[in-house]
């Protein structure tokens, strides 16, 4: 027979697994990140919810069912905010309770400021009652923030709490605080997988449109940070979730993911994935260039089970096989010469009524693009100089 204990968890755990797919619907790019966390119930828990910022998120369900939808979803979206903005690893030596707090106070900022689509301007969710919230902190950083507070005489002991247990770790509390911060310092591997969750979630904010709340400063600096990475592995990275994720559907959870008893929607039908990779063919781009990128056409392409490659400058030249590629690659016959338009490219899609799951373009972004922006992810591959275009994520190709 059920404990009141355990239907109590069961019933929080399905409020919190619906507000997952509204914020999935309303802001893609943090219900993408929401979705990667295994929910754990702990009714010892003696905070709302905890996070290691990479693997699961902890709730007490006793907590929690004091809270209406409304601060329950602030305190979901307040935990992958951690991961956002990558809290653990901006730590850096400061003191870890002070820094808790400096982290709070920023994130939940930036998700009071997070926007209800239909109700003019009213943030979607609401603070629950005491929690670290402050006006004189709007629009400092969270290491902005920690200077003040240690300037501040008696702050760390006002913000002190005890130390408790959560899973296999021991952490502090903090005064006002709504979560608990795991001290365990991220491994390798660990910051492997949250670079790939928020490659991810910029990818299906991306595919959605760009539609909902996006954390562009904390993305700007992870994308500095990731400039170091192999621009393979991230193009690999991208290509990759793309054609993972192609219409999630509640109704047909990710049975890869039930294995690991987390609720993840799975693919919405039988569609067959599909890339289109437009080669920049003018007479602006270099050979080198053009055979770094074709380098890996192959293994992208041989993601997907349809593929179409297109040669283009101002106007679409020829289209190619994957073994037609590797001859016009062999021969480097850039027939091109003049300028570049990507318009034709995206009309040649249009007119032969696909719908690919992810468009890559190779190209030094010298080029003119359609006013609208394409219903499906864009990815540019292209070299250190270059133009910002007015959608999709840019790859800069470098040495490695």
């Amino acid at each position: 027979m059920p404990t009141k204990a355990g239907l109590r968890a069961e019933a929080e755990r399905a409020r919190i697994s619906a507000l997952r797919m509204q914020l999935l619907d309303l802001h893609p790019f943090w219900g993408h990140l929401l979705l990667q966390l295994e929910l754990v119930a702990d009714e010892k828990l003696s905070h709302l919810a905890a996070t290691d910022c990479v693997r699961r998120l902890w709730f007490n369900p006793s907590l929690t069912a004091e809270l209406d939808e409304a601060q329950l979803g602030f305190v979901l979206v307040h935990e992958v905010g951690h991961l956002a903005y990558a809290s653990k690893e901006r730590s850096r030596g400061r003191e870890r309770q002070l820094w808790n707090c400096a982290t709070d106070y920023a994130i939940n900022r930036v998700v009071a400021g997070i926007p209800h689509p239909v109700a003019g301007g009213r943030s979607l969710y609401r603070p629950p009652e005491g929690i670290l919230l402050d006006r004189r902190f709007d629009g400092l950083t969270a290491e902005a923030i920690y200077d003040r507070l240690s300037s501040e005489p008696g702050q760390v002991m006002l913000l002190e709490g005890g130390i408790e247990s959560v899973g296999d770790q021991e952490t502090r509390g903090h005064g006002g605080g709504l979560d608990l911060h795991l001290p365990e310092d991220m491994s390798p591997a660990d910051r492997e997988r949250l670079d790939e969750y928020l490659r991810g979630a910029a990818a299906h904010w991306e595919a959605e449109g760009r539609r909902g709340s996006y954390p562009a400063d904390a993305m700007r600096a992870f994308d500095d940070r990731t400039s170091r990475t192999p621009w393979r592995r991230l193009l690999h990275a991208f290509v990759s979730e793309a054609l993972s994720t192609d219409e999630l559907d509640p109704r047909r959870p990710n049975r890869r993911w039930l294995t690991e008893d987390i609720f993840r929607p799975g693919r919405g039908g039988e569609r067959v994935g599909c890339v289109v990779v437009a080669i920049d063919s003018s007479g602006s781009m270099s050979r080198e260039l053009v055979s770094a990128a074709c380098g890996e056409l192959r293994a992208i392409t041989e993601q997907a089970a349809e593929a179409h490659i297109i040669v283009a400058d101002a106007a679409v030249q020829e289209t190619l096989t994957l073994d037609e590629l590797e001859k016009w690659l062999s021969l480097r016959r850039l027939r091109g010469g003049g300028g570049t338009d990507h318009r034709p490219v995206f009309d040649w899609i249009k007119q032969k009524r696909m719908r690919p799951d992810v468009f890559v373009g190779v190209t030094d972004l010298v080029t003119a693009f359609p006013t609208k922006r394409p219903p499906f992810p864009v990815l540019w591959l292209t070299p250190p100089k270059h133009p910002e275009p007015p959608f999709g994520r840019v790859v800069v190709m470098g040495a490695r």
